[in-house]
C-alpha cells in the first residue's frame, strides 16, 4: 500500500512536467492559422467574419481537422481573393495532409518551411501570382501525391531533388517562367505518375528519357517551351496515354512507324509548330479513340491519309503548313462527325470533292494556299453549321455557289481568286462588301490581329507566323489589284 501511495504521489507531481515536455499540438496549429490570417488582406472579410475566438478553429471555414483530436489536416480555399502571401508558420501544421489554395490572389515565395510537412499528400496552389524559385525542400514530401503550382510566376529550374517524390500522381508546373533543362532523372522514382503538365514555360534541352518508365502515364503536356531534339520513341508506345501535346517547341525528327507505335487510349495528339518530318505515322490508324489530330506547321510529307476516315471519334484534323501532296481524299466525306478540317498551306492539287458536302457538322474548313483547281462544289452549301471557310490562294474558277446563301452561320469567308471575283455571287444573294478585294483582305488582317492578341496567352499566334501571314496577305492583295487593272506595270 505504501508503494502504491508513493507511486501515485510521484505521478501527480510529475504530470505538469510531462505536459510541459509534450510536443506542440493544437496550440501550435492555432498559432499557424493566425499567422496565415495576419499576412492576408482578406478584402471580402471571409476570415475576419468567421475565424473568431468564439469558435473552435476546427469549425472555421476552409479548415479540416482529424476526427479524434483537434489537429488540422486540411486547409482549403478556392477562387477566394485572400490577397497576401503564405506564412512560413504553415510548416508547423505537422498533421496537415492537404493544402489547396486555388486562384486566391497569393503573392510572394513558396515558403521552404512547407518541406517539413511529412504527411502532406496534396499541395495545390495554381492560378495565383506567387514568385521566386521552387524550394528544394519540397523533395522531403515523400507522401505527396498531387503537386500543382501552375499559373504562377515561378522562375529558375525544376529541382532535381523532386525525383524523391515517389508517391506523386500529378505533376503540374505549367504557365510559369521556369527555365533550364528538365532533369533527366526526374521521373525515375515516380511509378504512379499519371499526369505531367509543364507547358508554357521556357524549358530547354531534350525530353527526359525517364518519362518512358511511367507505365501509368495518361497525360503528357510539354507545349510552348524551347525543347529540342527528337522525342523518345518509347513515348509512342505507352498503353495508358490518352493526351499528348508538345506543340510550339523546336522538336525534330520523324515519328516512329507502325511497328513501334502503340497508343490504344490516345484521344488527343498535338505536335504542331515543331520541325517533325517524314510521313504522318501509320500507327495512328489504330487509335480508335482519337478525337483530335493536330500536326500543323511541321515538315510532314506524303499524302493526306485516307485512313483518317476510319477513326470513328475523330472530330478535328489540323494538317496545315506541311509538305503534303496529292489530292484531298474523297474518303474524308465519310467522317460526318468532323468539326474542323484544315489542310491549308500544303501542295495539294486536284479538285474539291463534292462529297465533302456530307460533312454536315463541319464548322471550320480551310484548303487555303494549295494548288487546288476547278470550281467550288455547290454541295458545300449544305454545310449549314459552317462558320468559316478559307479557300484563298488556289486555282479555283467559276463563281461562289448560290447555295452559300443557305449557310446562315457563316461569318468568315475567304475565297479571293481573280476569276471567282470576276463572276462572284449573283447580286441578289451577296453583300458586295464581303467579296470586294479590299474588304476581303481587311477581314484577313482583322482575323490575324485577333489571333495574335488573344486574351488567353496560349491561343496567341507566334509573331514569326504573323509576319508570314501578313506578307502573304500583302502579296495576294497586290496580285489581285494587278489582275484587275488597279496596278499598272511601269514600261
Amino acid at each position: 500500500m505504501a508503494i502504491s501511495c508513493i507511486s501515485m504521489a510521484l505521478f501527480i507531481l510529475l504530470t505538469p512536467c510531462a505536459t510541459a515536455l509534450a510536443p506542440p499540438s493544437n496550440i501550435t496549429d492555432l498559432a499557424a492559422l493566425l499567422a496565415f490570417k495576419a499576412q492576408l488582406k482578406d478584402p471580402l472579410s471571409i476570415l475576419a467574419g468567421n475565424w473568431t475566438a468564439t469558435e473552435s478553429f476546427c469549425s472555421w471555414i476552409g479548415v479540416s481537422c482529424s476526427r479524434h483530436r483537434q489537429r488540422i489536416t486540411g486547409l482549403e480555399f478556392n477562387h477566394v481573393p485572400l490577397q497576401g502571401s503564405i506564412a512560413p508558420q504553415l510548416g508547423n501544421l505537422s498533421l496537415l495532409s492537404s493544402l489547396e489554395l486555388r486562384n486566391t490572389s497569393l503573392v510572394g515565395p513558396l515558403p521552404s518551411e512547407l518541406g517539413t510537412l511529412r504527411r502532406l499528400r496534396t499541395l495545390v496552389l495554381p492560378n495565383n501570382s506567387m514568385s521566386g524559385t521552387i524550394p528544394h525542400t519540397l523533395a522531403n514530401l515523400t507522401r505527396l501525391e498531387l503537386l500543382d503550382l501552375a499559373g504562377n510566376n515561378f522562375i529558375g529550374g525544376i529541382p532535381n531533388e523532386l525525383q524523391n517524390l515517389h508517391s506523386l500522381q500529378m505533376f503540374q508546373l505549367a504557365d510559369n517562367d521556369l527555365s533550364g533543362e528538365i532533369p533527366q532523372d526526374l521521373f525515375n522514382n515516380t511509378p504512379s505518375l499519371s499526369i505531367i503538365h509543364l507547358g508554357s514555360n521556357r524549358l530547354t534541352g531534350r525530353i527526359p528519357r525517364s518519362i518512358i518508365t511511367l507505365s501509368n502515364l495518361e497525360k503528357l503536356i510539354l507545349q510552348k517551351n524551347l525543347l529540342s531534339g527528337p522525342m523518345p520513341p518509347a513515348i509512342f508506345n505507352m498503353s495508358q496515354l490518352w493526351g499528348l501535346s508538345v506543340a510550339r517547341n523546336n522538336l525534330s525528327g520523324p515519328i516512329p512507324g507502325n511497328d513501334s507505335f502503340h497508343l490504344p487510349m490516345l484521344q488527343v495528339i498535338s505536335l504542331g509548330e515543331n520541325q517533325f518530318n517524314g510521313p504522318i505515322p501509320l500507327g495512328l490508324s489504330t487509335c480508335q479513340n482519337l478525337e483530335m489530330l493536330a500536326l500543323s506547321v511541321n515538315n510532314f510529307t506524303g499524302t493526306v491519309p485516307s485512313w483518317l476516315a476510319t477513326l470513328p471519334n475523330l472530330t478535328i484534323i489540323y494538317l496545315s503548313t506541311n509538305d503534303l501532296i496529292g489530292k484531298i481524299p474523297i474518303a474524308l466525306s465519310n467522317s460526318t462527325w468532323l468539326l474542323g478540317l484544315d489542310l491549308s498551306e500544303n501542295n495539294l492539287e486536284g479538285e474539291i470533292p463534292s462529297e465533302l458536302g456530307h460533312l454536315r457538322n463541319l464548322r471550320n474548313l480551310s484548303f487555303a494556299n494549295n494548288q487546288i483547281s476547278g470550281v467550288i462544289p455547290d454541295s458545300l452549301g449544305n454545310l449549314s453549321d459552317l462558320t468559316q471557310i478559307d479557300l484563298v490562294g488556289n486555282k479555283l474558277t467559276g463563281s461562289v455557289p448560290l447555295s452559300f446563301r443557305n449557310m446562315l452561320n457563316l461569318h468568315r469567308i475567304f475565297i479571293v481568286d481573280s476569276s471567282i471575283l470576276q463572276d462572284g455571287i449573283e447580286d441578289e444573294s451577296r453583300p458586295p462588301e464581303n467579296f470586294s478585294i479590299l474588304n476581303i483582305n481587311l477581314i484577313s488582317i482583322i482575323e490575324l490581329a485577333l489571333l495574335c492578341s488573344s486574351v488567353v496567352p496560349e491561343e496567341r499566334m507566334p509573331m514569326k507566323d504573323v509576319v508570314v501571314k501578313l506578307n502573304k496577305i500583302k502579296s495576294n492583295y497586290n496580285l489581285q489589284l494587278g489582275e484587275h487593272g488597279y496596278i499598272h506595270q511601269k514600261t
